[in-house]
């Protein structure tokens, strides 16, 4: 039987949405980093909850959506709706607390940090490895916009920490950027603010 033109373009479109939104409730392999204690209540979240939601899979994808130093206005109200959707905020906070405060990942342990180093001859440490910087600072802005002035002093800390050459740890300043822009670019008070750069 032939099916006219105009149904068969509406049918398609209608296939073409359905698959959209059945790949965008699956978060893909390989976005949640497998290591690094800064990711470790986000793999919680998955090995507890083997059948992740639809929720979960879309605002880690969201995650993963983050590319500029300053995410859009659109961006951020995306970010905390879908946080609250996903039930996310204790958990985008425990992995900010995590890369304040937990040890890095090291060299021989985990591998170089970035592709182009090679090998393992330099032993250092380092907070996030290269593949998952983006989602990490997507982690970072989930945590600020979704814990608001209370993050300030680890966001403070984080800033400190990625954006300054500690030993062997080595240093990530688009980590620390992430960590120092939602207090610059938020109404919270001043009084707050500050203190993102008199933790020490």
């Amino acid at each position: 039987m032939d099916v006219p033109a105009d149904d068969r373009k509406r049918v398609a479109r209608r296939l073409s949405t359905m698959l959209a939104d059945m790949e965008e409730a699956h978060a893909p392999s390989g976005l949640i980093p497998e290591r690094g204690a800064w990711a470790e209540a986000l793999r919680s979240r998955v090995s507890t909850e083997p059948g992740a939601t639809a929720e979960f899979a879309r605002f880690v994808r969201h995650l993963g959506r983050l590319s500029s130093p300053r995410p859009s206005q659109k961006w951020r109200r995306e970010c905390v709706s879908l946080a609250d959707a996903a039930s996310m905020r204790g958990t985008v906070a425990e992995c900010l607390r995590a890369l304040v405060e937990c040890e890095p990942q090291c060299s021989r342990k985990d591998g170089a940090h970035a592709d182009w180093i090679g090998g393992h001859e330099y032993h250092y440490h380092y907070l996030v490895h290269q593949n998952h910087g983006d989602f990490a600072r997507g982690v970072v802005w989930a945590a600020a916009l979704t814990g608001g002035p209370g993050t300030v002093p680890l966001l403070g800390g984080l800033a400190l920490r990625a954006g300054t050459r500690n030993g062997d740890l080595y240093e990530d300043l688009k980590l620390a950027g992430a960590a120092s822009s939602p207090t610059a670019s938020s109404s919270w008070p001043a009084t707050a603010r500050s203190r993102t750069w008199t933790r020490r």
